[in-house]
């Protein structure tokens, strides 16, 4: 139950009904006073001791009315109302205990009355007022929200292997965009991470280091190559598919149109593929998300789509089709583990722009970690399938991560993110 909370002026108000005493005594006096005649009484007969006792403890209760009275007035009372009429008469009486008291008995009165940090918060979870998982959750993986003046590049990096691209997403300012793309690894070493590190498992993007010239009013990007910078694309059979899908990556969410240069001249031989001097972007593409693990015992990830434009994959038209689709790993996919592995009980559907994902009655969510990989893969394929936002049913924990399923949540502006 609540305790009332008075403002300082109604705390006042109160105190000023109280029966007024006048008193010069300080409170070392009044002490010293009051251990005098204590003294006496120890040495009078019985009946004088206890027709007398009453005279010192009125004397002492009006003089600490008294000085309570005066000491109010200089409690430092917060103007927010955060302090409880208790905790008001508790400062007051340990203001007197710290008058009157050892340095040892100080230093008690203290601890008690000051929690630290950690106890507080121990007390507060044990009291019901702060969730401990709100507490301790974990920083997402995926790019929740951006400040009003910057935007959201994602920068197609590639597995060591060169085989399908791991989308990276950045916050930059406008006037920041451009550099950005033309060097991925620079933004990355922004962010304490070299993306040739072990750590991190990627390589470059395949326009790494190109000169980029945009035109948002023709929603058009102008890549420039030079010829050595045409002749390290090369990364295998599949270079015209991993380069067409790393520009999807890049500028679909802007663009429509990139026009390919060499030296100044259009286009860019591809070899097997021919020379291509302009691709054309998808606005928007439907494909589920996986997890690309890597390091030593294989337990870092990142998100990953399936990388349609190099593989034979038969991609689901719905977000229900999608969601079974993620339970199962297909062999075009090396490296690739499904974000669902322990939840293939769940099930999804899109409803207009609200994607609902429900999971069984004996779904297991107490490996939080593998937990927040599935529901953040399932909120970007969500998105990729035309919802803003999703709803969680049946959820058996309130909160994963930074994710409350009671609570409607955002698809994600991006996977995988840096600041």
């Amino acid at each position: 139950m609540n305790k009332r909370r008075w403002t300082d002026k109604e705390l006042e108000s109160l105190l000023s009904e109280l029966p007024k005493a006048t008193d010069s005594q300080n409170a070392d006096e009044l002490y010293e006073k009051i251990q005098a005649k204590m003294q006496t009484e120890a040495h009078m007969p019985k009946k004088l001791k206890k027709r007398r006792s009453l005279v010192p403890v009125l004397s002492a209760v009006v003089a600490a009315v008294a000085l309570l009275f005066v000491l109010v007035p200089m409690f430092p009372f917060q103007q927010d109302e955060m302090a409880s009429p208790d905790q008001a008469m508790d400062s007051g009486v340990s203001s007197n205990a710290r008058s009157s008291t050892s340095e040892n008995d100080v230093g008690v009165t203290r601890s008690e009355d000051k929690l630290s940090p950690k106890e507080a918060e121990e007390e507060a979870v044990d009291q019901g007022e702060v969730p401990m998982m709100t507490m301790m959750a974990p920083q997402p993986h995926v790019l929740l929200n951006v400040p009003e003046d910057a935007n959201v590049v994602k920068v197609p990096l590639l597995d060591p292997n060169a085989q399908f691209v791991v989308p990276v997403s950045f916050t930059v300012t406008e006037d920041a965009t451009q550099e950005v793309l033309k060097n991925a690894d620079t933004a990355l070493e922004e962010s304490n991470q070299l993306i040739d590190a072990p750590e991190v498992g990627l390589i470059p993007a395949m326009f790494n280091g190109v000169d980029i010239q945009t035109d948002t009013s023709a929603e058009t990007v102008t890549l420039n190559f030079t010829q050595q910078q045409v002749g390290s694309l090369f990364v295998g059979s599949a270079t015209d598919s991993l380069f067409v899908a790393s520009l999807q990556e890049a500028f679909a969410d802007n663009y429509s149109t990139v026009i390919l240069q060499t030296e100044g001249q259009p286009g860019v031989d591809f070899q097997e593929a021919g020379v291509i001097e302009q691709v054309t972007l998808t606005e928007k593409q439907q494909r589920p998300y996986f997890l690309y693990s890597y390091g030593s015992e294989m337990n870092q990830h990142w998100l990953v789509p399936a990388p349609t434009a190099m593989t034979s994959l038969r991609i689901p038209s719905s977000f229900s089709e999608a969601v079974q689709f993620m339970k199962q790993v297909p062999e075009e996919l090396p490296n690739i583990s499904s974000a669902l592995e322990g939840y293939e009980d769940v099930t999804g559907r899109v409803e207009g722009n609200e994607a609902v994902i429900t999971f069984s009655e004996t779904a297991d969510f107490s490996d939080l970690a593998s937990a927040q990989w599935m529901i953040e893969a399932l909120l970007l394929t969500a998105e990729e399938y035309g919802a803003d936002h999703v709803v969680f049913e049946n959820a058996p924990v309130q909160f994963v991560g930074p994710y409350d399923l009671t609570a409607v949540n955002e698809v994600p502006l991006g996977p995988n993110s840096y600041p």
